[in-house]
């Protein structure tokens, strides 16, 4: 069960009551955030559009959610359009594709609206899931396992984009680590489980940012054209439909 929210329709205390309602959820979630900042950051953004989806279970009870921003940013002149996002699940709801749907819906609706207008997706991700899952779906993400360092115009857009959103870097041999400041609660299984994960996304996202359990991110960027984003959607239809017949079969 789902529910989505314009919170650009929304007065801003009303945005903070939606901030109060899931800082419980986040607070199981991640640490490192007090419910000030979760609401400033997250449901106070300037972006151009923000939208809140909510998922919750068969009693009704939230267990993830997906706030989706889209900001506007002048690089080199010209405008260019910056989709970013806050998501949180519990353990047990992580890792069934759920929010890539909205995500689309979210950027598509503004592609349309401006077609020729360059779009990124800009990640600081603070956690290995989540730079796997990016990396399995878009076209090109930087940095990857494929190429580490990223080339100048995009290295110039990333550090572009970091001091624009005042993503305060960590250490000067790591350019591409942010200081976060809010880290996943992970049991001591789930850490065995991502630092033995085979994945070269993941090894890759370890070897990068071997803090991220002190909340330091990933800055990590991928180019969104229309075209891309189509590229998207059907590796995650694909993706749903071969977990569906997984699931099925193991039923048989």
């Amino acid at each position: 069960m789902q529910t989505t929210i314009d919170l650009k329709q929304l007065s801003t205390a009303e945005r903070s009551r939606l901030a109060r309602e899931l800082y419980g959820l986040h607070s199981e979630i991640f640490a490192g955030v007090d419910l000030d900042a979760f609401d400033r950051y997250v449901f106070q953004s300037q972006a151009r559009e923000s939208a809140l989806r909510v998922y919750r279970d068969a009693a009704g009870r939230p267990v993830g959610y997906f706030v989706a921003h889209v900001y506007e940013h002048v690089f080199r002149g010209r405008p260019v359009a910056v989709c970013r996002g806050e998501v949180g699940f519990t353990s047990a709801a992580r890792g069934k594709n759920v929010i890539a749907t909205f995500a689309l819906e979210v950027a598509l609706r503004y592609k349309l609206r401006h077609p020729t207008r360059p779009m990124y997706y800009l990640g600081t991700l603070i956690h290995p899931s989540s730079y796997a899952q990016l990396h399995r779906f878009a076209d090109c993400v930087y940095p990857s396992p494929d190429e580490p360092t990223p080339p100048p115009e995009v290295a110039e857009l990333l550090m572009s984009l970091s001091e624009h959103f005042g993503l305060r870097a960590v250490d000067p041999a790591r350019p591409l680590v942010r200081e976060v400041g809010w880290s996943t609660r992970e049991t001591a299984e789930e850490q065995r489980h991502w630092h033995g994960h085979r994945s070269p996304a993941v090894r890759f996202f370890l070897r990068e940012n071997p803090g991220y359990e002190r909340g330091e991110g990933l800055l990590t960027l991928s180019p969104l054209t229309a075209g891309g984003l189509l590229r998207l959607g059907g590796r995650f239809a694909r993706s749903k439909v071969s977990r569906w017949l997984g699931a099925r079969a193991a039923r048989s």
